[in-house]
């Protein structure tokens, strides 16, 4: 793990949702009915309601992690708070941890070997704006521009799209399982190690209740030039203790 790119891992965990291949997305036949707010406000409900949502300002999660394209696997633990703090280890064995985190202004990463270095251009702003806790209730302020595409589905479910063109000019697709109003989908742009956006699929799985509000448990996510991560989350804690200071970059 000592030959991992310095910015590689960070790029691929900005995002903590999950990627399905295009071959599993069928366009189907039938158009749009939905407008956009419509999907969202539905998600928001699907997913426990506006004040369930806002309740958990502080969130501890741990999960399996793995990259086929490294063949590399291990733990990451993540802490949040809310509006957008966030601290995660990444551990492969004993012989490898790197950290990495955001207080929401500044965004940096501490590789072994290496040293602490500062996220910047693309990568601290991606990793910043991933870090949101509540982006699920500002999804309308993202977007400059709002339309329901026809239906697809995901992996045998109907979905319904939005399409979202963000501050950067950027199309982002989401995609609301119809049975549920859950996202199970999102593609967007991520930044990786070279400081570039490219386009990624991002796929959420497994929804659970946990403290009234539904999470998903798969997170798996990808983008053509730094492969797939998948993470299986095994402990979910709201409510945690989750000092300023945690999240400051570190001095050398």
């Amino acid at each position: 793990m000592t030959k991992t790119p310095p910015l590689l891992l960070a790029s691929l965990l900005a995002v903590q949702i999950s990627v399905l291949g295009r071959d599993n997305v069928a366009p189907a036949a039938t158009t749009p009915t939905a407008t956009p707010e419509a999907l969202i406000t539905r998600f928001v409900q699907a997913s426990g309601g506006e004040a369930a949502i806002r309740k958990h300002t502080t969130r501890l999660t741990r999960a399996k992690l793995d990259i086929p394209a490294m063949g590399a696997s291990g733990t990451i633990e993540m802490l949040e708070a809310a509006p957008s703090k966030r601290l995660q280890e990444l551990s492969f064995g004993e012989s490898f941890t790197m950290t990495m985190g955001t207080d929401g202004q500044d965004a940096w990463v501490n590789i072994p070997g290496m040293g602490i270095q500062d996220m910047s251009g693309p990568q601290a702003q991606s990793y910043i704006e991933n870090a949101r806790m509540m982006e699920i209730l500002s999804l309308p302020q993202r977007f400059t521009k709002m339309e329901v595409k026809p239906p697809t589905k995901v992996a045998g479910v109907e979905c319904d799209v939005l399409a979202g063109t963000n501050k950067r000019g950027s199309v982002e697709l989401l995609h609301f399982a119809k049975p549920t109003g859950l996202l199970v989908r999102w593609d967007r742009q991520t930044a990786n190690q070279a400081g570039e956006w490219v386009n990624g699929e991002m796929l959420m799985e497994d929804y659970r209740e946990v403290d009234g509000i539904k999470l998903p448990f798969r997170l798996r996510m990808s983008n053509p030039s730094e492969g797939a991560v998948t993470l299986e989350i095994t402990e979910l804690k709201h409510g945690v203790d989750a000092p300023a200071a945690k999240f400051t970059k570190p001095k050398q």
